[in-house]
């Protein structure tokens, strides 16, 4: 499997112009080593890149950072908890999931 090669926004600026100018997706494609999927997802969000162009985002940038990036923590205590459950549930049944973590409250102080 290929390294994946993200584009910076000026290079999608870059393949949005050359692509105006009639350059093919393949010809893209070959000039900016990623797939052809990644040159029509760019096409595709054409207005978005722009914006941010015009706006002055850091043009150095290759992916931008979700809304919710405080989730993946969150995401990760959940999942812990939920091997906590399954690997409980092997010594003792709880009635339902609240009580599971009634009882994790409890043992840390909560």
């Amino acid at each position: 499997m290929t390294a994946r090669n993200d584009l910076t926004l000026e290079e999608k600026i870059n393949v949005i112009k050359l692509n105006e100018a009639s350059l093919t997706y393949r010809g893209l494609r070959e000039k900016f080593h990623v797939s052809i999927g990644a040159i029509s997802n760019v096409i595709k969000r054409k207005a978005e890149y722009l914006s941010d162009y015009e706006n002055n985002r850091n043009k150095n940038v290759k992916r931008k950072t979700s809304y919710y990036s405080g989730l993946h923590p969150l995401l990760t205590e959940f999942q812990s908890k939920l091997i906590d459950i399954y690997l409980d549930s092997n010594n003792s049944k709880q009635k339902s999931i609240l009580d599971f973590f009634n009882r994790m409250d409890r043992k840390s102080g909560a």
